[in-house]
């Protein structure tokens, strides 16, 4: 989801230069930088590992056929035994020709509930089961991909990389009211889910394949709100706003 950098000990110093803070910061000593490399983390790829072209022809069309993702740390709380039922569900109850796909490492001894739904998806053919996905084939799986589900219950949920490039890669997403996800997903950037269950999840696919002009403009605001708010240009723009803020207090 993203590489590390270096950054040069000459870089550095000019960056502490242009925000004239190289005095008092606790990275020089006697007018020296001690720190010689500085390591940064960028977590959006999608500028040089997404086909655009793809992207910018994606379309949500509302039919019966339609993919269905989900892509988390596989682990009961991250809901996906209830992904698997919703799915099941939509396919062998509602009469969708729905197919889905599960990406994911695992963490700690999984459940036997867990592992009981996940042998279960593994008899069925219309399941693709991936374990880790990341560059080019996350993003091709992201614009296969019409709607994205996380069904979250994770009491330690924060701010989820997987649904913020699912939003950016034209997905319909349906998540929890868990962590930051609400103002992930509030002002209508997707379907906030007030609890984690089966039915659940089966009902809002219903209910938002039976509103094609609704969902189109969920997914539209959510794609132009991850577009700019979550670009690198932003959040460096916000970060040099804060360091600037907080050297002209002292």
């Amino acid at each position: 989801m993203g590489g590390l950098r270096k950054i040069s000990k000459k870089q550095v110093e000019n960056v502490y230069s242009h925000l004239k803070i190289a005095h008092s910061s606790a990275c020089y000593k006697n007018g020296k930088l001690q720190c010689y490399t500085v390591t940064g983390y960028y977590a959006n790829d999608s500028k040089t590992l997404l086909n655009h072209k793809r992207l910018d022809k994606k379309q949500f069309k509302f039919g019966s056929k339609f993919t269905v993702g989900y892509m988390a740390h596989l682990i009961e709380e991250k809901g996906i035994t209830e992904f698997i039922d919703a799915v099941i569900h939509l396919r062998e109850i509602n009469r969708f020709d729905v197919s889905a796909w599960i990406a994911g490492g695992y963490i700690g001894r999984p459940s036997p509930k867990f592992m009981s739904a996940m042998k279960l998806a593994a008899t069925k053919n219309y399941f693709d089961i991936k374990g880790f996905l990341q560059g080019k084939e996350k993003w091709n799986h992201l614009l296969k991909t019409q709607i994205f589900v996380l069904p979250s219950y994770y009491r330690s949920e924060g701010l989820p990389i997987a649904l913020i490039e699912a939003m950016r890669t034209k997905c319909l997403c349906i998540s929890t009211s868990v962590g930051e996800i609400p103002d992930l997903l509030g002002e209508n950037r997707g379907v906030i889910l007030d609890s984690t269950n089966t039915e659940k999840i089966v009902d809002s696919v219903c209910q938002r394949l039976k509103k094609p002009e609704e969902s189109t403009q969920t997914i539209n605001n959510a794609y132009l709100y991850i577009k700019d708010d979550f670009s690198f240009d932003s959040f460096k723009s916000s970060i040099q706003n804060i360091v600037q803020a907080v050297c002209a207090d002292k």
